[in-house]
This record gives C-alpha cells, sequence and structure tokens, in this order.
C-alpha cells in the first residue's frame, strides 16, 4: 500500500500532471506521499521485527544465547533492543526518510521544471535515502543483537 501511496504522486509528477492543478497550500500529492511514507515506515518496521525474530531463533538454535541469560554487553543491548525497541525506531525513522525523500525533489521535477532545478535537488535527494538507507541497515544489525540482552522475545517492559 505504502508504494501506492508513493509512486502515485511521484509519477504523477515526472508525466507533468499533478499537482499543477492543485492548490499549493492544500497539495494533495504531498499529503499523499506523506501518509505512504509514513505507511513504509511502519512496514519496514515491521520487516525489521521479523528479522529480530528470525535473529533471536538463530542465536537460541547455534547456542550462542539461553533464554533468561545476557551475552556480552547485555546490559546494554537490553536497553537499546528490549526497554525502548530503538531497532525498530532506527528501521521505521530510515523507511520514513527514504519514502519521503521524493518530496525533496517535486518542485524539481514535471512539465514546468528545468534541469537545474533537477540538478540543484538531487543531492538532497540522495542524503535522505542514503540516511534513511543507514538507519534501517543500522536497525537490522541492532535487532541482530537482542539475544544479547537476555529477554525472552515477545516480553516487554514498561519504561516507568
Amino acid at each position: 500500500m505504502s508504494l501506492v501511496l508513493v509512486g502515485v504522486p511521484v509519477a504523477s509528477w515526472v508525466n507533468g500532471g499533478a499537482p499543477g492543478s492543485l492548490d499549493e497550500g492544500h497539495d494533495f500529492s504531498g499529503y499523499w506521499i506523506t501518509y505512504g511514507a509514513i505507511a513504509f515506515g511502519v512496514t519496514i518496521a515491521g520487516v525489521v521485527s521479523a528479522a529480530k525474530m528470525a535473529f533471536y531463533h538463530r542465536a537460541i538454535r547455534s547456542g550462542l544465547a539461553t533464554a533468561g541469560q545476557r551475552g556480552p554487553g547485555g546490559g546494554f543491548w537490553r536497553w537499546v533492543d528490549y526497554r525502548w525497541r530503538f531497532d525498530l525506531w532506527m528501521a521505521g525513522i530510515g523507511g520514513l526518510s527514504i519514502a519521503a525523500a521524493p518530496l525533496l525533489i517535486q518542485d524539481s521535477i514535471g512539465r514546468h521544471a528545468s534541469s537545474t532545478e533537477l540538478a540543484a535537488a538531487l543531492p538532497g535527494l540522495y542524503i535522505a535515502t542514503s540516511i534513511g538507507a543507514a538507519l534501517i541497515v543500522l536497525g537490522l544489525f541492532a535487532s541482530a543483537q537482542f539475544w544479547r540482552a537476555g529477554e525472552a522475545l515477545g516480553s516487554g517492559e514498561s519504561a516507568s
């Protein structure tokens, strides 16, 4: 679904369609791509969560981890992966960054844009996409370390 929410406005911009006829203050494509970016971030967080489960079960099967016993750096990884779920937050924000990146070039593509405008806007697109990809990779790396926390997968803890 997030692919549709992001893809349709981008294809429309490239082909010179909307948002040319829409009021700039209420740019439908901007809203559409924003909601698509949020949906994509949530989807990426879900995929990383599934990877976290696979990494955890692999660590248990291979004997690296034993439920209830912390591995090396267990206190840190418990704080990152178990208490705050920063692995999933990083991956979700990375996905949001990648999917929202086309907003940085929306005024530089379409029938009223010039190649100079596009050339000036592309570095922002590349930077946002690179940061997003790095956050997803970092989230995957952190999720692979969950077994070190010594906690059962699927359990939780309140920070308060």
